[in-house]
């Protein structure tokens, strides 16, 4: 089975920056979400990251990694990245890693 696209749209509404994620993030294509990303953190500085996961179908180890990085990068400008529509697949991910409360998942576990 051949993996889904990685396909990433940002926008900026008001002080938030968003990164809506869908398909596959492996190995193959973390650095662009990681990318993406870091952009959006560049000037002007937005007052929350945003992640959508709505539509990521699969996130391998290298789609965690991704997350570490994009947090830390974040945090080091006082930024911080909120992860919204994340399916229960993710969702146990995040769980049993213990990364979900750095990115305030789920909803209302802070930091």
């Amino acid at each position: 089975m051949e993996p889904a696209p990685l396909n990433l749209h940002t926008e900026r509404v008001e002080d938030t920056a968003r990164v809506a994620v869908s398909g596959d993030i492996d190995h193959t294509n973390y650095r662009l979400l990681i990318g993406e990303a870091t952009a959006l953190l560049a000037a002007p500085r937005p007052g929350l990251l945003e992640l959508d996961f709505a539509g990521v179908s699969f996130c391998a180890s290298a789609g965690l990694n991704a997350l570490v990085q994009i947090y830390h990068r974040a945090t080091a400008l006082k930024v911080p990245v909120r992860l919204v529509n994340v399916r229960q697949r993710q969702s146990d991910i995040l769980a049993m890693t213990e990364l979900g409360p750095l990115f305030d998942w789920p909803p209302g576990s802070g930091r």
